[in-house]
């Protein structure tokens, strides 16, 4: 079963779309860090995977939003981290 999709935004000029992922569900993710918010083309494939830390507890992505051209997400240890896009 594919990972299931909490929050998909969809990026003006149909150029894909940023996808936060369920972060509960076994299997996709490293056992360090679920690295689950992605940017996907129009076609579903990966154009990149937002990083975690490596150092420090374990994390993941735990909601996203667009503020202007800016991405902004949370993770659960309470980082907010800003992205151009």
């Amino acid at each position: 079963m594919p990972p299931r999709r909490l929050n998909t935004i969809d990026l003006p000029g149909a150029e894909g779309s940023i996808v936060l992922y369920d972060w509960s569900r076994p299997g996709k993710y490293s056992a360090r860090n679920i690295e689950n918010l992605v940017r996907e083309d129009a076609l579903g494939n990966t154009v990149w995977s937002a990083k975690l830390p490596q150092e420090g507890p374990a994390d993941f992505f735990t909601d996203v939003r667009l503020e202007g051209d800016k991405l902004i997400a949370f993770t659960w240890s309470c980082w907010i981290v800003s992205v151009d896009i």
